[in-house]
């Protein structure tokens, strides 16, 4: 009789130590099967089996690992014999509590054995209630630390009660702003959030900072002193522009460097990311155009598409792309077209 080795759990949502057991208990089993369920001891869950089955999809498991419900479980009649529960233990009150997993499972499902893995000691603070807390405090930076950015997506589209919530970024002169501006002109449900206008708010605060120096000059040579100086001021304005958002509105931040390596605000603002772009001769042209050509520098800084979508591989983001290089119109039309998705 095969084994069938089963994961189950409500995953709402699925973090870091979940998909750490996971891959884990993988390395030892022949298959493991994470089984979305809802627990009918535990006050309503965030997100349903099935959307809970999508966002393990912002984890990279091993190919032994199949993410499915309940509901599709128990439609294989799965004999109670053939199953082995496999559990994650953190510390001594989950021992205590799995003690009533083990004796529920009995009576209920004639499940009688169980394997239990315990967790590594970085993801001793890491659980599903714990991201839903800092969710609904729009704590970026712990949720940084909890869940996978595609993850993070969803937890602040929940808590804002908004459609989308999109991290737009591109190369200074790519044309994010002008897009931005025109789209959010004829959607009134499109809201645009510039970042831009950040810099000058906290501009006192980085003259206090760095007395005497021109802050063009600092972002240029100093960045990490200058990150390390402006990001909790800086996650402060977002949380509060974040708050005025209306419900079920299509957010777009707007923030050139959002997949900038030594930046990566994705991982605190989540892993919807909209590309702008167009050819570097256009960029270039058109910070002259602007009169901003002290922009040209930290051109290079900023990851291109190439760039941007190695970025995106390697941590599970979902990218969209707009080429500003063929007319405001067309690149309306692009954004529309990602919207539909």
């Amino acid at each position: 009789m095969k084994t069938n080795y089963l994961f189950p759990g409500t995953f709402s949502p699925p973090t870091y130590g979940h998909a750490a057991l996971v891959s884990e208990a993988a390395q030892h089993l022949p298959h493991l099967t994470v089984v979305c369920s809802e627990n009918p001891t535990k006050s309503a869950s965030w997100f349903t089996p099935e959307e809970a089955v999508g966002l393990w999809q912002a984890y990279s498991l091993p190919r032994n690992v199949s993410i499915t419900t309940l509901a599709a479980i128990r439609q294989e009649k799965l004999n109670p014999r053939s199953i082995v529960m496999v559990r994650g233990i953190r510390d001594e009150s989950d021992v205590e509590a799995e003690r009533g997993v083990m004796q529920y499972n009995r009576e209920h499902f004639g499940i009688t054995k169980f394997l239990y893995l315990h967790c590594a000691p970085e993801f001793a603070d890491v659980s599903s209630s714990s991201a839903r807390v800092a969710a609904e405090g729009l704590d970026f930076t712990t949720l940084a630390h909890l869940c996978s950015p595609l993850v993070v997506t969803k937890l602040l589209e929940h808590t804002l009660g908004i459609a989308n919530l999109f991290l737009v970024v591109g190369k200074p002169g790519s044309g994010k702003s002008t897009l931005l501006t025109e789209f959010c002109s004829q959607y009134p449900e499109a809201v645009r959030i510039t970042t831009d206008g950040f810099n000058h708010t906290l501009r006192p605060l980085l003259e206090a900072a760095f007395p005497g120096k021109e802050l063009l000059a600092v972002a240029k040579d100093q960045e990490a002193a200058l990150i390390a100086a402006i990001k909790e001021p800086w996650l402060a304005l977002l949380r509060e522009e974040l708050l005025k958002c209306k419900g079920m509105s299509h957010v777009f931040v707007e923030a050139a460097y959002g997949l900038q390596p030594n930046k990566e605000l994705f991982r605190l603002l989540g892993g919807k990311a909209i590309y702008v772009g167009c050819t570097t001769r256009r960029c270039t042209a058109r910070n002259h155009k602007r009169g901003t050509p002290e922009l040209l520098p930290f051109v290079p800084r900023i990851p291109g598409w190439a760039a941007s979508k190695q970025i995106a591989q390697r941590h599970n983001l979902s990218l969209a792309r707009v080429s500003t290089d063929t007319g405001l119109d067309q690149s309306i039309a692009q954004l529309e077209a990602i919207l539909r998705r």
